[in-house]
């Protein structure tokens, strides 16, 4: 009675139209990367999931549900990598781009998508750009910038802005180091000191609401954290210990970063005990699940 009895070809074809709404749909909706990365992960623990041996019995009805939805959630991580296929191929194409090095002011809608640093009298963020606003008409993307902002007042991760300013890109910068830094953070382009407006009528899907509201989470224990070992353990160490546990390194004094970049070690606070015990904590959780 239940029976999936589909032939390779049919589950080859099921899974290419998957992986093809992917793309089709993030060709008309824009998908942030990170929304795509949650479903990702999501869909690979289910697989794993539904496909262990005690997940469900061997019997019919067992065997049609395994196939059953080893199939959806194969379908799901398709759909995801399509759709973070076409990111990278809009990348290339980027509206951000095609708006900067103009000399003329240029309006972007969107949220704070990082933790601001401050350095020196400024602060820098990136900024997840939802919306370019032009004189006669507006894009939707989801692409990012790198801002450089008056260090006040401070600012959040999370916060719905409107920023007005003249847009330059990597190609334009003379420092390859700094361009190879934009690159890695995903950042189409730059805006220093723009116009800064809240926003309060962004709209975003309902999942990437929920993830920034989990981010924002994240961070304020981070900040709690920060304040802890700040009262409690004195300067200069006060900074280096928030710098393993937690990789912070806005407070870490100059003298000690040129400390560590002569002695090679800038990599023990990028890969910090904190950033690994997150890992371990997602590891033994998937222990707990595959240990019923």
């Amino acid at each position: 009675m239940h029976k999936l009895n589909l032939h390779k070809s049919q589950v080859f074809f099921y899974l290419m139209i998957a992986f093809m709404s992917g793309i089709f749909i993030a060709s008309i909706l824009p998908i942030a990367q990170s929304l795509i990365s949650i479903i990702l992960i999501v869909a690979i623990i289910g697989l794993a999931v539904v496909t262990y041996q005690k997940t469900f019995n061997n019997d019919d009805l067992g065997i049609y549900k395994r196939r059953l939805f080893a199939i959806l959630f194969f379908s799901i991580i398709l759909f995801s990598i399509g759709a973070w296929y076409f990111n990278k191929y809009s990348a290339k194409h980027s509206f951000v781009r095609e708006v900067s090095d103009r000399n003329i002011e240029i309006m972007f809608r969107g949220y704070i998508d990082g933790e601001p640093r401050a350095q020196g009298q400024a602060q820098t963020y990136i900024f997840r750009v939802k919306e370019i606003i032009l004189p006669k008409y507006g894009i939707l993307t989801d692409e990012k910038i790198l801002v450089t902002d008056r260090l006040f007042p401070s600012r959040r991760y999370g916060e719905f802005l409107v920023l007005a300013g003249k847009p330059k890109s990597p190609d334009e910068l003379d420092n390859d180091s700094y361009v190879n830094y934009l690159k890695t953070q995903g950042a189409t382009g730059t805006l220093s000191f723009p116009k800064i407006s809240d926003d309060k009528k962004l709209s975003i899907s309902s999942l990437e609401k929920l993830s920034i509201n989990g981010y924002k989470i994240i961070f304020r224990i981070k900040s709690h954290f920060e304040g802890a070992i700040s009262r409690s353990i004195s300067e200069p160490n006060g900074s280096f210990v928030g710098g393993i546990l937690l990789g912070s390194r806005q407070s870490i004094s100059d003298d000690l970063k040129n400390d560590f970049n002569k002695t090679s070690t800038t990599h023990i606070l990028a890969i910090s005990g904190y950033n690994i015990a997150i890992v371990s904590a997602v590891f033994l959780s998937l222990l707990i699940v595959f240990e019923r």
